[in-house]
């Protein structure tokens, strides 16, 4: 009981600071860690409204009424952005998300602030940059910034950052640069 309420102190410092990322390890082998790391998530009954908020949510259609509903709950977006239907959020940590302007998220991609993993639970922020197009079925995971300019293929995860000017193809995602790659602007 002692770990755990150190850990939920260790989440609250986090949310409250600059930091990127921050993970947590369970030593044991077995599926004990997935319950242990239930536990430090759904600490709130808030987490819980909004969990559900955005499942609900994740199948509006229109842009406008989903952005609203996402800024509601933590989330900050820019001008200029449309988010696509079955575009899901991930609603346990939706104040670690920021979205630039000129933003297009296409239809199915993912956004995710947590990912458990045998034995450690990662939670990070995620910032995505001006004139980014992430296509469908994307999966950005916690703790990635992605830079003006890039454009996100279908199908891609990403697990690192993506700097200004590039392309991320491929599942898990690459990024790809070099002399003859030149960003489209997008800002039309």
């Amino acid at each position: 009981m002692d770990n755990l309420k150190n850990d939920r102190k260790r989440l609250d410092e986090f949310l409250r600071s600059n930091e990127n990322k921050i993970e947590f390890e369970y030593s044991n082998c077995d599926n004990l860690h997935l319950k242990y790391f239930c536990r430090i998530l759904n600490n709130s009954w808030a987490q819980q409204i909004s969990k559900i908020i955005f499942i609900l949510h994740h199948y509006l259609v229109y842009s406008f009424i989903k952005k609203k509903l996402f800024r509601m709950f933590g989330v900050k977006i820019g001008k200029n952005t449309y988010i696509g239907p079955f575009v899901k959020f991930d609603p346990y940590f939706p104040n670690l998300i920021e979205i630039g302007e000129n933003v297009i998220i296409a239809i199915s991609a993912g956004i995710t602030t947590h990912e458990i993993s045998r034995g450690k639970l990662t939670i990070g922020r995620i910032k995505i940059g001006n004139n980014v197009i992430i296509g469908a079925e994307s999966l950005i995971k916690a703790g990635v910034t992605i830079g003006d300019n890039a454009e996100i293929a279908m199908g891609a995860v990403v697990f690192r950052d993506v700097p200004a000017g590039c392309t991320a193809i491929g599942n898990p995602a690459r990024i790809i640069t070099g002399s003859g790659y030149k960003p489209r602007n997008h800002s039309s």
